[in-house]
């Protein structure tokens, strides 16, 4: 298993990123702690949106209209992840 530096004594310290989320709900922002570089097994962030993967979607149907039963996607495509790592 592949360990990163231990330390003894805890630091706090203040950055200013690059890019960031602007949201009115924390809810919709997801951070993920864990190790994300092998090889020095420091600490990093993944922050993402945090919006519903997939929902089903149904529509019975009616004399005009043909059912419809599938699932969508609340994800455009164009969100950015933020890694940030080597926070050992």
């Amino acid at each position: 298993m592949v360990r990163g530096p231990v330390s003894t004594t805890f630091e706090k310290d203040t950055t200013q990123l690059m890019e960031w989320y602007n949201s009115s709900d924390p809810n919709m922002i997801k951070v993920i702690k864990g190790k994300f570089d092998y090889f020095n097994g420091q600490d990093g962030l993944i922050a993402l949106p945090n919006k519903n993967p997939y929902w089903k979607h149904y529509r019975h149907s009616t004399m005009f209209r043909h059912s419809q039963n599938r699932f969508d996607n609340y994800y455009k495509g164009d969100e950015k992840d933020i890694l940030v790592h080597h926070l050992g």
